[in-house]
């Protein structure tokens, strides 16, 4: 009877540890908080963006167009560019259980939007409020959809060396005429080698995106072509070199 009894008991202590053992794990699973999208996102863009970097974002927005629409875009959040909003598309950003679908073409998209970032800011772009309607620039400016790009700036530059004043009339005039995908399709088609993609071919402030989204992701080539130009240009700019490396460690982990 002694031997049943110490025996039962220890049976009891089992089922106990084992109710225990249940009740914590589950405790445990439904404290964790499950990130949001928004979150994932911040996350992400984290990793890849110097922290200087990162603080020009001062909003991550959902919004979606449906699967294989626009993956992500940026606006200014304020009038000078100094503050700027991240849209990303859920539908194109993760699957079905909640993971990316494609961390690395996610990433080469999150390069080329803080490409527009740095490169439009309140330190590079002379911004002029949406309600003008003819823009002005001084005579050693360049003018863009955003205002007047300076000759210090990354995009004057590059225009100057690679985008002629015809080519950017020509570029805006599809932009007002709606016919952007038409003339970037053309353009790329009448000289590939000039762009690294065809979204480059739209007009100089994505042709400057796309070529430094291929500086961070390619490694440099002999080839002499102009889009391979592009790429190294940047080159030139110590900071953005830095900015590259930063980029790329966390880019090649994937």
């Amino acid at each position: 009877t002694s031997t049943e009894e110490t025996e039962n008991q220890e049976l009891e202590d089992l089922e106990q540890q084992a109710t225990t053992t249940e009740d914590v794990e589950e405790e445990a699973t439904t404290t964790i908080p499950l990130l949001s999208s928004t979150e994932k996102i911040e996350l992400l863009l984290k990793s890849l963006l110097p922290e200087k970097g990162f603080a020009y974002i001062s909003k991550i927005v959902e919004e979606s167009d449906g699967v294989d629409g626009d993956l992500a875009s940026v606006e200014r959040a304020n009038q000078n560019g100094s503050s700027w909003i991240l849209y990303f598309d859920p539908a194109d950003s993760f699957n079905q259980e909640g993971d990316f679908k494609d961390t690395k073409g996610l990433l080469e998209t999150l390069i080329h939007e803080y490409a527009h970032v740095f490169s439009l800011n309140e330190k590079q772009i002379k911004h002029v409020p949406d309600t003008v309607e003819y823009v002005e620039c001084e005579e050693d400016e360049k003018i863009i959809d955003e205002g007047c790009a300076p000759s210090y700036s990354y995009l004057y530059k590059f225009m100057d060396k690679f985008w002629s004043e015809e080519k950017r009339e020509e570029a805006y005039q599809a932009s007002i005429d709606e016919q952007e995908e038409d003339f970037a399709f053309e353009l790329y088609n009448e000289k590939p080698n000039d762009f690294v993609s065809e979204y480059a071919a739209t007009n100089a402030v994505e042709d400057f995106a796309e070529s430094f989204t291929y500086f961070v992701t390619h490694t440099t080539t002999a080839s002499q072509n102009t889009s391979e130009m592009k790429k190294n240009w940047f080159y030139q700019f110590p900071e953005l070199v830095s900015l590259r490396e930063h980029m790329r460690k966390e880019y090649l982990k994937y």
